[in-house]
């Protein structure tokens, strides 16, 4: 195969990388207040996104690779544009870091997590902060939207909470958040519902994933354990262990 590629310009700590949808561009995030863009075949600086006042701690793409977002220590989330590499929107509202967002696939919402202890959603075409999720007790380390239109587990979870059906699209009913506070949880997007708690990690939990059927969820922890566990019970079914140091990031294949 082809051998690495090297991004080199940022002027201190890359904090977080994804690659465009369609493989052609990358996207960084850095203490140094930047974000750059850059071509992944060559590595080649395509642009940098200047206007975070502080460190830059997340960078995504959207599902239509037409917007990038970042988010920063500055307490604020970028949208800019992957074209013409200009800040379209900025989102403000939290009274901590950023420290990770998402676009929804339909490209309607965003959504972020912080040291404020919550997660937002917000209206990309407005702006508008549309709905806070408070209940963790630390800060929220990662946030993530749920697809549950195929995956029954998740779909019983959502029935079984007592709070009316949100006025959202079936596919974004449903998130996911990982937190310093040793747990994760699901969310009802309607008014914010705490869906269930996943508690049993002796540290900080990082990231959070969802198994393609919907039935279990993994997360990552500072105790240098992944867990896996029943969506609906909400119970620990299997600890992996091995890592000797923090698990930052999971993902099922």
């Amino acid at each position: 195969g082809k051998g690495s590629v090297q991004f080199s310009g940022h002027n201190a700590a890359v904090n977080a990388a994804a690659i465009r949808p369609q493989g052609d561009l990358v996207l960084t995030a850095s203490s140094d207040h930047s974000a750059g863009l850059w071509r992944a075949e060559s590595g080649e600086c395509v642009g940098v996104l200047i206007g975070h006042i502080a460190p830059v701690t997340s960078a995504s793409f959207a599902c239509d690779s037409l917007w990038a977002l970042t988010a920063s220590s500055d307490q604020t989330t970028r949208l800019w544009s992957a074209e013409t590499l200009a800040c379209l929107r900025i989102f403000q509202g939290h009274s901590a870091g950023v420290l990770s967002a998402q676009v929804s696939q339909d490209t309607k919402y965003i959504l972020t997590s912080s040291s404020d202890q919550t997660a937002r959603l917000w209206s990309v075409e407005s702006g508008e902060s549309l709905r806070t999720f408070e209940g963790h007790a630390a800060a929220v380390n990662a946030a993530i939207f749920v697809d549950v239109a195929s995956r029954r587990a998740v779909r019983r979870l959502l029935r079984a909470s007592p709070k009316p059906r949100p006025a959202f699209s079936l596919e974004h009913e449903v998130i996911l958040t990982a937190s310093h506070d040793c747990s994760a949880r699901a969310w009802g997007l309607s008014g914010g519902a705490n869906l269930k708690a996943y508690r049993g990690h002796t540290s900080w939990v990082r990231s959070v994933a969802l198994s393609p059927d919907g039935q279990h969820l993994l997360t990552g922890s500072a105790d240098s354990s992944a867990r896996l566990w029943s969506v609906e019970k909400g119970e620990c079914v299997q600890i992996l262990r091995g890592h000797k140091d923090h698990i930052n990031a999971v993902a099922f294949s």
